[in-house]
């Protein structure tokens, strides 16, 4: 698929493969928040706190945070012309340490250089320190980066007044994605494949510890950089009451109640931001990070186990000993039985899956899985969180509208259609309008654990770019096109008996509900 730009045909391989807007997006944001005296001035202007020491921890996770989106944003960029090799690209597709990888390319060692001079930040203990440090990271790191401005352009098939403003826009967006989305209780741009991720999803105290005590910092860093971003309209949104939020769910909240900010911004470019390459740039431009990628370090001491894995580039392999000089078949048979075992049960599974998906025939309910379901919600409704159940009335309650008499509940599930009784054949509306980082659904390894490797593929189309959906982000990365947006669709579902006990306990939750007339009224409002 080509595209004309000032009457030249330019393919969109061309085009994408220039695009920089999302390392100059996070340079941005690193930018505005190492400036580390306004931020505490800030603090103390506008909440009148001169005691900042217990904020210290959490305005160093940030910075942690944003730095690991420049390593992941360096990683998958190839306008910068940086060389890497095979052996990069499967350490990045495992998840292996960025520390085990040998020195051997220009994009290895820019991230390591980059990653040496964040590690002295992130185990400093006072405000004088970390402002000392912050300065060297500054002039080492944000500054050489900032310079790529210089080389950037706009791409002219959008309508952007100016670079400065595209900037503004696409920072807005990595930080409303990867900054305010911490559903899981870490930030999603925490997840970094060839970094150590041990706090995600991690139950070990420690871990929930140091979640806790860098919560308060975070969160009052992560409201002064979007006071920073979006100026004197700050004071029209939400975002003016995020540092009272209690926790990270409480904190996540404000995901949702920043939507309609990036939404109104796409409606108003006519684009999808994070999708469409806004800034271009040549690769003449790593001439400003020279120093960066000459900034070669020793590699970390292998083991030996580490080695081969850099030697096989983190392939599965078994080792046999050998040393007697034969190998006989009585060595091989039992590791080729167990694998032809497990080659023949995934081809299996894969024929199941490929069978269901061109099926046309409508996926019937079982009534063992409705009864599932209405465990779960009997579990969740008795046991969990307030929060917890907030977040699970979510998936099938639209809405609940709230009267002096007693209240409506708008369901995302099949209702009787009169007399008490269903018909033979309901339909389940679905509508998930959403951008590429922005499909929240109930599956949260599809959603929550979901990577932006996947963006960077595309299927040519007649419309343009192929559709994309961010998939795991470490232990692989996806290579082929996916859906970027969920179209509006109608499933056809046949409801069998179970569905009517499902719709029994759901008015038994509606009537515990009722009761707790406070909590509905909160839950209305998050809904």
């Amino acid at each position: 698929m080509n595209k004309q730009v000032d009457g030249i045909s330019v393919s969109f391989d061309e085009i994408y493969n220039k695009r920089i807007d999302d390392i100059l997006a996070v340079i941005n944001l690193l930018d505005i928040i190492c400036q580390t005296h306004d931020f505490r001035h800030w603090i103390k202007e506008t909440y009148n706190i001169s005691d900042d020491s217990d904020l210290l921890a959490g305005y160093i996770f940030i910075i942690d945070i944003i730095s690991r989106r420049l390593h992941n944003e360096i990683a998958l960029n190839y306008s910068l012309g940086l060389t890497e090799d095979e052996a990069f690209t499967r350490a990045d597709r495992h998840g292996a340490n960025i520390d085990k990888l040998k020195d051997n390319t220009e994009k290895v060692r820019l991230l390591k250089a980059i990653r040496r001079r964040v590690a002295p930040i992130l185990k400093s203990s006072n405000w004088q320190e970390t402002q000392e440090l912050i300065d060297t990271f500054r002039n080492d790191v944000v500054e050489p980066f900032l310079k790529l401005n210089t080389y950037a352009e706009l791409n002219k098939s959008y309508l952007i007044s100016s670079l400065d403003e595209a900037i503004k826009f696409t920072s807005m967006n990595e930080a409303f994605l990867f900054l305010n989305d911490t559903e899981e209780e870490v930030p999603k741009g925490y997840l970094t494949p060839t970094l150590d991720t041990i706090l995600w999803r991690n139950s070990d105290p420690g871990s929930k510890k140091y979640l806790q005590e860098t919560f308060k910092g975070y969160k009052f860093s992560n409201q002064y950089l979007w006071s920073r971003l979006l100026g004197n309209d700050f004071f029209k949104t939400s975002l003016t009451r995020i540092h009272e939020t209690e926790d990270w769910f409480e904190f996540d909240e404000y995901f949702d109640k920043l939507r309609p900010i990036i939404d109104i911004i796409e409606k108003h470019l006519g684009i999808t931001l994070g999708m469409a390459p806004v800034i271009l740039t040549s690769k003449s431009a790593k001439s400003v990070l020279t120093k960066l990628i000459r900034d070669k370090a020793p590699t970390e001491n292998l083991n030996e186990f580490e080695i081969l894995e850099n030697l096989f580039q983190w392939y599965q392999i078994e080792l046999i000993d050998a040393s007697s000089g034969k190998l006989d078949m009585d060595d091989l048979a039992p590791r080729i039985k167990e694998l032809r075992a497990c080659q023949h049960e995934l081809q299996q599974q894969r024929d199941s899956i490929i069978g269901r998906l061109e099926s046309d025939e409508p996926e019937k309910l079982e009534e063992d899985k409705v009864t599932g379901y209405v465990g779960e919600l009997e579990q969740v409704m008795s046991e969990k969180s307030f929060l917890q159940q907030k977040a699970f009335l979510r998936r099938f309650v639209r809405r609940i509208d709230l009267n002096p008499e007693g209240f409506a509940m708008e369901y995302t599930i099949p209702l009787p259609a009169g007399n008490n009784r269903t018909s033979t054949r309901e339909v389940l509306y679905f509508n998930k309008v959403g951008s590429a980082y922005r499909i929240r659904t109930g599956d949260l390894v599809l959603e929550r654990d979901a990577s932006w490797a996947a963006r960077r593929m595309r299927r040519k189309e007649r419309n343009g770019w192929g559709r994309r959906i961010r998939t795991f982000p470490y232990g692989f990365r996806v290579r082929c096109p996916t859906a970027r947006r969920f179209p509006n669709m109608h499933t056809d579902y046949t409801v069998n008996q179970a569905a009517k006990q499902c719709r029994i306990n759901i008015k038994k939750c509606g009537i515990v509900l009722q009761k707790l007339s406070y909590e509905i009224g909160v839950i209305a409002g998050g809904i």
